[in-house]
């Protein structure tokens, strides 16, 4: 009858819309870019938002290198700033550790402003250009150390939460299949920061100040100009901002509460977080103290080889450079062939290493040798490598280990984590050891703290590892 048959026809159509379905699913996971993503049992999807197109990609490029380079003018060398001021090591290791504390504290209150008023885009570029005012008065402040830590403490205030703000923004308009991409995009601004270090390096200590800072507002006012022109808008104050698949047998509260007891019950997340610690506190002593022992070796030399310092130290942060570069763009490929665990260890063993090659090799005579400028380049490489291996290797590692609910929030405690009490611990602690012993003793003191801490940690690794082999042994 015509009823039945156009009963036939409608299930048919049906099934042939569910087949189409299927197939934009399937296309979609295979290739990133189809327009329906797939979903599991009890879980619902977030709000479909606008992704980045290749246009957009090239903005973003530039966005990175800009602010990257901005930032680079004078963040990386303000020790070598505050040095040429007349500022002991102590004090410099005390006005240092001032940014790294700031970040611990207000890093995830403006992080909450702008995900409850909805305008992330607008507080990034607020943030950033409040910062910079304060940074560039610093200028003003170099004969009154306490004015100087005032204008740097609200300069960090500002500061501790753009660079995250800036990294959530792109990645969250990133799809989903690409946002392993992401380090590609933050190569563009390693070599932003890259080239900025080595122009002010290469300027030398007598224009530091007349042409550092003016270099630092050009740049400045690029970057600014670049984010309210480049960076994507952000997500909406409502639906799920992350994009991340809601378990809905549970309240937000709920699932943030249960994935918190879960993450700090992990023994391995504690172990994370104390592997960022230790890397932190040990690179924050290298960047505030490693170009102040490079420069005190280039003093001890004649006048005929210090007046190179310039030179040199510009291709010491040109290797620098490089080592972030390569260890950004092949740590995927590190983490695939060797695993998470292999890569983080190595990265924490070649830290004894690097402040060994800080200290140089003495040659016996007036000069400075061959042997000792490489080991100034390899120390700047392997520098860069470490955190770059480690930290990569760490964000992966915690976002598998980490429940979705929670994800956001490990990541930014993290972070706190690293930037924070292990940078602040590190400045203090080396600004203590280099006036107590020089700072060449105290690197040397370091490094075989950290080899004898290495060895106790595999030692015990492998009595663990034998433990429990001969145990299941005794089971079979």
């Amino acid at each position: 009858p015509p009823r039945t048959r156009d009963r036939e026809h409608e299930i048919e159509s049906t099934g042939s819309r569910a087949r189409d379905y299927e197939h934009r699913v399937g296309a979609a996971g295979r290739s990133g870019c189809g327009a329906v993503p797939a979903c599991r049992p009890g879980e619902r999807l977030g709000k479909l938002r606008a992704t980045i197109t290749i246009d957009e990609r090239t903005k973003v490029r530039l966005l990175f290198f800009m602010y990257r380079f901005s930032t680079g003018c004078l963040v990386p060398q303000m020790s070598l700033f505050m040095r040429s001021s007349g500022m002991s090591p102590g004090t410099i290791g005390r006005l240092q550790a001032i940014r790294p504390l700031v970040t611990l504290l207000c890093a995830p209150f403006w992080g909450a402003v702008a995900d409850r008023t909805g305008h992330r885009k607008t507080v990034a570029v607020f943030l950033f250009a409040m910062s910079s005012a304060f940074r560039l008065l610093l200028v003003y402040a170099k004969d009154n150390v306490t004015l100087f830590g005032v204008l740097l403490l609200l300069s960090s205030i500002f500061y501790s939460a753009v660079t995250s703000l800036i990294d959530s923004i792109v990645v969250s308009s990133l799809p989903e299949s690409e946002r392993a991409d992401f380090g590609r995009l933050r190569l563009f601004g390693a070599l932003g920061n890259g080239l900025a270090s080595c122009l002010v390096l290469w300027m030398g200590r007598e224009r530091f100040v007349p042409d550092v800072f003016r270099l630092d507002a050009v740049s400045t006012a690029l970057a600014l100009a670049c984010m309210l022109a480049c960076l994507p808008a952000g997500g909406s104050r409502g639906g799920d901002r992350d994009g991340a698949a809601v378990d809905r047998r549970f309240t937000r509260q709920e699932s943030y509460a249960r994935g918190t007891r879960e993450v700090f019950g992990n023994a391995q997340v504690l172990v994370l977080f104390a592997t960022v610690v230790l890397m932190g506190c040990s690179l924050s002593v290298m960047e505030n103290f490693a170009y102040i022992q490079i420069g005190e070796v280039y003093d001890s030399l004649p006048p005929g080889q210090a007046i190179n310092a310039p030179r040199d130290l510009g291709l010491y942060r040109a290797a620098f450079t490089v080592g972030g570069v390569l260890t950004s763009w092949f740590s995927g490929k590190l983490q695939r062939a060797l695993g998470p665990d292999a890569v983080m260890s190595a990265g924490i063993c070649c830290l004894p290493l690097t402040f060994f090659l800080y200290v140089g090799f003495p040659t016996g005579g007036d000069g400075l040798g061959i042997t000792t400028k490489a080991a100034f380049l390899a120390a700047e490489f392997i520098r860069s490598a470490i955190f770059n291996l480690v930290w990569f290797t760490a964000t992966v590692r915690l976002t598998e280990l980490a429940p979705a609910s929670v994800r956001s929030s490990v990541q930014s405690l993290m972070e706190s984590i690293y930037r924070g009490f292990g940078y602040s611990s590190g400045s203090y602690l080396g600004g203590l050891l280099c006036t107590g012993m020089g700072i060449s003793a105290a690197f040397v003191t370091i490094g075989r703290g950290l080899t004898a801490l290495i060895c106790v940690v595999a030692v015990a690794r492998w009595g663990a590892f034998s433990f429990n082999t001969s145990k299941k042994v005794k089971s079979l």
